[in-house]
């Protein structure tokens, strides 16, 4: 009975017992105690998220930068936090952020933050706190971050200071307090800290430091915001680590909720991001495997005529072609009615349509229609990498590999036409730069289709017997009866990461890591103040009337039927005022969008 009862006894108190009941004079005593406290200093940390987690990055998109990126839209405030609507477009919106890493540097201006997920043990705490902060707007910011470095440096909720308590009793539910108080960590001599650290790397023990600093502080009752700040946050630039990456500002990363984002700190308290959520594009190919056309629902297109004088491109030796050239690019941008913006690009262009490899060669005589050959080569070899880097994090299946195949070759395309519209002298740079960006965005939307957790069934029904095209799984089109068909249409471009319609967007409780390690990670809080009054403007009912209004629009445009938008169809059951008036707003412009879409599809 002994043995058992001593067998459970908790680590602390055998080390409290080995603390306060042996001298410093027992030399086999202080080594025992070395050791155990250094096997708990360097125990897994709380949070361990690092840029190893960082596995969704897309280079692809460094120049995708849409000229207009409004504020997102907030959901119903009714619902259990921040939401947006996952509305097709590029949007912005502008956050609380906290630092989820004492003892590094804050992040400096311009600094490359990529999304990575929280990882650790403690990882949902810290995600509670996150999300659940935004639903008590009373407790500053400030207090936030101070509960969170002191959950990060383990230190017990009930040894906290009265305010820290008070915070961590709203936000934090009985379990996670329980949690907490349980796994913290107890005073430690700091003469036996010094030498339970050395030998450690001194980023590492730079952060074990200011952990135990914050620890002590906390439990001794410092509990201002500015006193702690001086510990956890390091002022400077941090110095190159082993493993960082060249991550420049405002690099875009796939988010497993089926959209793309970005990160702008300002500090570690503001984050400016962006989300960009992959509209319905539309891609053919012809019989030798080339893209002739790409399009929209709002009814931009890019058209391509290749010129079939040029002997198709063929690696040396061999005679199946990997690439074609083209001599025309044609792009029409809807507008409102039936008037379009056409613009033509004329020359000498080319590209490939499958991916050589890495050492290939080329006859000499085909070089003067196909010019940097091995550069472009290259390109297209890391840029089949990237892809496949990230299908990596997503189910396999054969049409998800059809899919990401897709997405190589439209991703080599859309090299291509940079090119082509680089070497043009003048022009109209502005609808150059718009034609790329569709090219992006259909990119965006194979790679979506080829992530999403889970692949969206295709409905059935007649609501009319008209019939009009909607894109499918593998992002071809379908000719398809009645309006349910093109409403799953409209719901798989604004679904999340299941292809259901989307629920919302939640930042909250997401994190981002720096390209340099010894900058700080962060943690994504609510909107900022200013910002949650104008994303409230319209409520939920925006992105609801969007998709409905969508799904009329597209089907009176592709059956040649008037510009006639129907009134919106208003719920039986009472409804806010404000959810109604963003309703009917969003129903009026999902109409207009789908219309022109419809009408693009019927010509």
């Amino acid at each position: 009975m002994k043995q058992f009862v001593f067998k459970f006894i908790p680590v602390s108190i055998l080390i409290a017992i080995l603390l306060f009941m042996t001298g410093e004079s027992s030399g086999q005593f202080k080594k025992l105690k070395l050791k155990m406290i250094s096997k708990i200093i360097k125990k897994e940390p709380a949070l361990s998220t690092s840029l190893d987690d960082a596995v969704t990055e897309v280079p692809f998109l460094d120049d995708y930068n849409p000229s207009r990126v409004p504020l997102a839209r907030k959901k119903s405030s009714q619902a259990p936090g921040i939401a947006y609507a996952c509305i097709p477009g590029c949007w912005s919106i502008n956050l609380k952020s906290y630092c989820l890493h004492a003892g590094k540097y804050r992040p400096g201006k311009g600094e490359g933050y990529l999304y990575a997920p929280l990882k650790g043990d403690w990882a949902p705490i810290i995600q509670s706190v996150l999300r659940k902060s935004v639903l008590q707007p009373k407790i500053p910011q400030p207090l936030v971050q101070s509960l969170v470095w002191g959950i990060l440096a383990r230190t017990k909720i009930k040894d906290m200071p009265v305010t820290m308590k008070i915070a961590a009793a709203k936000i934090l539910t009985p379990k996670e307090i329980y949690t907490i108080n349980g796994g913290a960590l107890g005073l430690i001599p700091e003469s036996l800290r010094e030498e339970a650290l050395g030998g450690l790397p001194p980023a590492v023990r730079q952060v074990i430091e200011a952990e135990a600093r914050i620890r002590d502080m906390l439990q001794s009752g410092i509990d201002t915001y500015e006193a702690l700040e001086r510990v956890a946050v390091r002022t400077g630039i941090a110095p190159r680590q082993k493993g960082d990456r060249e991550v420049p500002g405002g690099r875009w990363s796939y988010h497993p909720e089926g959209l793309f984002v970005r990160y702008q700190p300002f500090g570690y308290a503001r984050t400016h991001m962006q989300i960009s959520v992959p509209p319905v594009c539309m891609i053919e190919w012809d019989q030798k495997g080339r893209i002739t056309s790409v399009s929209d629902k709002r009814g931009n297109r890019l058209e391509t005529t290749y010129d079939d004088s040029v002997k198709p491109l063929t690696l040396s030796g061999k005679d199946e072609p990997i690439g074609y050239a083209f001599h025309r690019l044609k792009f029409s941008q809807g507008k409102s009615g039936s008037s379009r913006i056409n613009k033509e690009w004329k020359g000498k262009g080319w590209t490939f349509i499958s991916v050589p490899e890495k050492k290939s060669r080329v006859p000499k005589d085909t070089l003067e229609h196909y010019s940097d050959f091995d550069k472009r080569r290259d390109w297209a070899v890391s840029h089949q990498a990237q892809v496949v880097s990230l299908s990596r994090q997503a189910p396999s299946s054969r049409g998800r590999v059809v899919l990401g195949n897709r997405a190589i070759r439209l991703g080599i395309f859309c090299h291509g036409v940079q090119n082509f519209l680089g070497s043009q002298s003048g022009g109209d740079t502005k609808k150059a730069a718009v034609a790329v960006n569709l090219l992006k965005e259909a990119w965006q939307h194979l790679i979506w289709l080829r992530m999403m957790k889970e692949r969206p069934r295709r409905q059935t029904g007649s609501a009319s017997a008209s019939k009009f095209p909607f894109v499918l799984q593998l992002g071809g089109y379908f000719i398809g009866n009645g309006a349910i068909a093109l409403k799953w249409g409209a719901a798989s471009a604004q679904g999340g990461g299941s292809g259901a319609p989307c629920g919302g967007f939640d930042p909250s409780g997401g994190g981002s890591v720096p390209g340099r390690q010894g900058n700080q990670r962060l943690g994504m809080g609510g909107p900022t103040d200013e910002d949650l009054e104008d994303a409230d403007k319209y409520g939920d009912g925006h992105a609801e009337g969007y998709m409905w209004g969508w799904g009329y629009g597209a089907h009176d445009g592709a059956n040649g039927l008037p510009f006639d938008p129907p009134l919106p169809v208003i719920p039986i059951v009472p409804c806010d005022p404000a959810w109604l008036e963003g309703y009917e707003a969003g129903h009026n412009e999902g109409y207009e969008d789908g219309y022109k879409w419809g009408k693009t599809y019927k010509g």
